[in-house]
């Protein structure tokens, strides 16, 4: 049980991560005007898409290379550092188009800015301590902001101060005070004093850096999509109604996957009991839980603020499953995958892509208005998330079947 071991360690954070931030969109939901809680989420869904931007999947081509070298004979920090520089330029002008296409103004500009930078190293350093199989530790650092950024809300709510500027103000300074933890816990990891060029590393993982980037490009399409094609507050409708499913079955696959992906790239083996566990018995338990009580959660943590969305909550229920199951395919193909694996199910995202905008292009020429234009483009999500799960698994299977022989 050697997987169970290490993602009930890492399950403790990012569950409790969870919670956490499950807890500050309880109270800025509440607190907020539904606007500005909808404008919140789209800052939030942007920093969580764009250091796989700037950063180039960096902190997962560290992992590729790992699979097939000894990385801590390498002087590892000397291509971490140029990356980083380089990171900042790309992001200022990558922030410029965002603006323009969201019509942000300068605050939102400055804290996607920060954060986005600081997540995105603080993904590097994620990846240095997961070779190391300091899991739990690895695991914090990307998350502990959401553990600051709670304390600084429930501050803001016992002075009554409260807002979408305040709001933003502190996630920006829950990064800041993240990075320079990540920073210390990243000085434990051992490195030696062979050259290594930016280029070799990137060379290992830029087709899962492409495949990274539109995995998370779908899982923030719902918001990002919108936001553009409808408004503010239709993002704080979906969002206040997929969050508690969307939130628990992602972390859940992540923390998994976060485990499964180094310990697959070593060649070692997952046992049948695991297996059956992770990809039947937790998510159907999961399913099960919230297709029963999902929408008798929502009602009694917003105050039924966001109720009377019954469609919209099983479709998003049926998402966050088909993410879920994503996580384990993506993450398996990343650790035991060949770059020609890889690049088929590049491939496999893409054509996700193409039909999530296909199909929603065809509903939006049907006579569908309000809340039904929602529907369709969350239906069009799903099929998108359905195409990709099943040809991504058969891919990973004919993987799987063909190193048996």
């Amino acid at each position: 049980m050697y997987l169970t071991k290490y993602i009930g360690k890492v399950s403790l954070v990012t569950g409790f991560a969870s919670l956490t931030f499950f807890a500050t969109n309880i109270v800025l939901a509440r607190k907020l005007e539904v606007e500005d809680f909808g404008h919140f989420s789209l800052i939030r869904s942007l920093v969580m898409l764009i250091p796989v931007l700037i950063f180039l999947g960096f902190s997962n081509s560290i992992i590729r290379f790992s699979k097939f070298n000894v990385i801590s004979q390498y002087n590892i920090f000397k291509p971490i550092k140029k990356v980083s520089i380089f990171s900042v330029i790309f992001a200022v002008f990558i922030i410029g188009f965002v603006k323009y296409l969201y019509s942000l103004d300068m605050l939102d500009s400055l804290v996607l800015l920060g954060s986005s930078w600081i997540l995105g190293r603080l993904w590097i350093s994620n990846s240095l301590l997961r070779i190391n199989e300091q899991y739990l530790t690895a695991q914090l650092l990307p998350f502990a902001w959401k553990f600051i950024l709670l304390f600084l809300i429930i501050v803001l709510v016992l002075f009554d101060k409260v807002s979408l500027i305040s709001a933003l103000v502190v996630l920006f300074f829950s990064f800041i005070v993240s990075y320079f933890y990540g920073i210390r816990k990243e000085k434990q990891f051992k490195c030696g004093t062979k050259e290594l060029s930016v280029k070799k590393i990137y060379l290992t993982g830029l087709s899962f850096f492409f495949v990274n980037l539109l995995s998370l490009f779908m899982s923030q399409f719902d918001k990002l999509s919108i936001a553009k094609l409808f408004s503010n507050e239709s993002v704080a409708i979906y969002t206040g109604v997929s969050l508690i499913a969307l939130t628990s079955f992602n972390l859940l696959g992540t923390s998994v996957g976060y485990v499964l992906m180094p310990h697959l790239s070593k060649n070692k083996i997952i046992s049948k009991t695991e297996f059956i566990l992770y990809v039947f018995i937790v998510p159907i338990i999961l399913y099960l839980l919230f297709f029963n009580f999902g929408e008798i959660f929502n009602d009694l943590f917003y105050k039924n603020k966001y109720s009377n969305y019954p469609v919209i909550f099983q479709l998003t229920l049926v998402i966050a499953v088909l993410q879920y199951y994503n996580n384990l395919i993506q993450f398996s193909i990343g650790g035991i995958g060949s770059n020609k694996h890889v690049i088929q199910y590049l491939f496999l995202i893409i054509i996700s892509s193409v039909i999530i905008v296909f199909t929603y292009i065809l509903l939006k020429n049907t006579t569908l208005i309000g809340e039904n234009r929602l529907v369709g483009l969350i239906i069009s999500i799903l099929i998108g998330w359905m195409f990709r799960v099943f040809f991504g698994g058969g891919l990973l299977i004919g993987k799987l079947l063909k190193a048996r022989k």
